[in-house]
């Protein structure tokens, strides 16, 4: 509300879009690796200050700057925008709080609803909701056993790191993901069918009679495709997805 001045006429409009910019900022730094509950309790503070009565331009200006001002510190190495891969492909369940890992294949989830005029899971159940029945849970790709193992040349440091991974990572409803924890992936995909977009979108038959999706996928020149095999390189493949999803979502 400091943006408004008294009698504001773009009150709403202010409101949305400090609302956006404040959920980007946040996102954006947990993204990058750099996001810290002090920093950033002092960076919103100060951002509170700075957009005082401030115009709609001046307000985009004074978050975009304090995200690029914050991710340089942590880096510490200057940066002109926030989308960077090499900080952003690091990114996975060990660097991430789960409630947000869960918001942000929400997020991805709805938008590609969205787009494909596709039914949708409720925010709800997908970032909050923890029970048995319609609670979500982050799932592996790659379960740990001795096959997946073998892929990293059995290297368990190389094969934990990889497999955290944004693009080795679904959200499966609570039964689901307790009966496909161990599995083979030949067998994970089977379990996948009929659950979220975005874990199906590793199966082949998901892409048969979808010209919705197909347009979806050309539209914003992503690179989805199926993986019916378990590939090395797939993790990365899927991460990169992952980023110019955030990309679009969050420009």
């Amino acid at each position: 509300m400091s943006s408004c001045s008294l009698n504001e006429v773009n009150e709403n409009e202010k409101i949305k879009l400090v609302s956006n910019l404040f959920d980007k900022y946040f996102t954006l730094l947990n993204l990058n690796g750099c996001y810290d509950s002090n920093n950033f309790t002092e960076s919103v503070i100060e951002l509170n200050v700075e957009i005082r009565n401030k115009s709609i331009e001046e307000i985009n200006k004074s978050f975009n700057n304090r995200l690029l001002k914050d991710i340089s510190s942590k880096k510490a190495k200057t940066i002109d925008t926030p989308f960077v891969w090499v900080y952003f492909q690091e990114a996975g369940y060990t660097t991430l709080q789960k409630r947000f890992l869960r918001y942000l294949f929400a997020r991805i989830e709805h938008f590609i609803a969205k787009e494909c005029n596709m039914p949708c899971e409720s925010y709800n159940n997908l970032v909050l909701n923890t029970g048995p029945k319609n609670g979500y849970h982050i799932e592996h790709n790659l379960a740990h056993n001795q096959e997946n193992l073998e892929l990293f040349d059995e290297d368990e440091e190389l094969f934990e790191k990889e497999r955290n991974k944004l693009g080795g990572l679904v959200l499966l409803k609570g039964k689901d993901n307790l009966s496909s924890g161990s599995e083979r992936y030949v067998n994970k995909l089977k379990t996948y069918a009929g659950t979220n977009i975005w874990n199906q979108t590793l199966l082949e038959e998901f892409y048969h009679k979808k010209k919705d999706f197909e347009e979806f996928n050309n539209k914003f020149n992503l690179n989805f495709k199926p993986i019916p095999n378990l590939r090395k390189d797939m993790i990365e493949e899927r991460s990169n997805t992952i980023f110019n999803l955030v990309k679009i979502l969050w420009s």
